[in-house]
């Protein structure tokens, strides 16, 4: 197993590595801290959405819940990874007089100024929330963690994974109007939203009517 889960973050350390590099050196060497914030924020996006979806993909299979799954939990180890990387330059992007000048105080797009402010503000405590639920769950995706804490509790506090998954879809859909970006980002989020919804509640049906058979 330790081969197998080893091979597993390899796997998905050089994807999301070789991605972030393109990113990186793939274009005006200016923007290239905006292509590595946009771009760890769609592979977080990505990943948390493979999170939730392999639970309900085997209770459709088998009825049954997931308590504790390795390779949820490495996909999971890369989301929140991804997630961080995406706080910081993130950060550092818009946390400027520059953005806030061409995004929020003097955007020419709609809408006012005074409602990108508010937007801005939220959007940007929404992202901070994440960061820290993020680091909770990095904390606990571990064998040391089940054990202290039971798989009752663990269980329970990793379900913090779906309100982080919410307050993504809100944070992505607040910065996505900020900087007006094409409408194939808001159809990704609003998918992948819908994706992830539908499957939950499968899933969730598929577990009750096994428990009524």
């Amino acid at each position: 197993m330790f081969t197998t889960r080893l091979r597993t973050h390899i796997f998905l350390a050089a994807v999301s590595l070789s991605v972030l590099l393109a990113a990186t050196v793939m274009g005006e060497q200016d923007a290239s801290l905006d292509r590595v914030s946009l771009t760890s924020a769609y592979l977080f996006l990505l990943l948390i959405s493979i999170v939730l979806l392999l639970g309900p993909l085997r209770a459709l299979r088998t009825g049954r819940v997931i308590i504790n799954q390795t390779l949820r939990r490495d996909i999971a180890i890369w989301c929140a990874l991804m997630g961080l990387v995406h706080l910081l330059a993130g950060s550092v992007e818009s946390m400027t007089p520059v953005y806030l000048d061409v995004f929020v105080n003097h955007a020419v797009n709609p809408p006012s100024a005074s409602t990108r402010e508010g937007l801005f503000f939220w959007s940007a405590i929404v992202g901070f929330v994440i960061g820290i639920l993020l680091i909770v769950l990095l904390a606990l995706s571990n064998n040391w963690s089940l054990s202290l804490i039971g798989q009752r509790w663990w269980k329970r506090l990793h379900r913090l994974s779906y309100l982080a998954f919410i307050l993504t879809i809100l944070h992505g859909l607040g910065f996505q109007v900020l900087e007006s970006r094409f409408w194939g980002g808001y159809a990704l989020v609003i998918i992948m939203a819908l994706i992830v919804c539908i499957a939950q509640v499968l899933g969730i049906r598929a577990v009750i009517e096994r428990a009524n058979a």
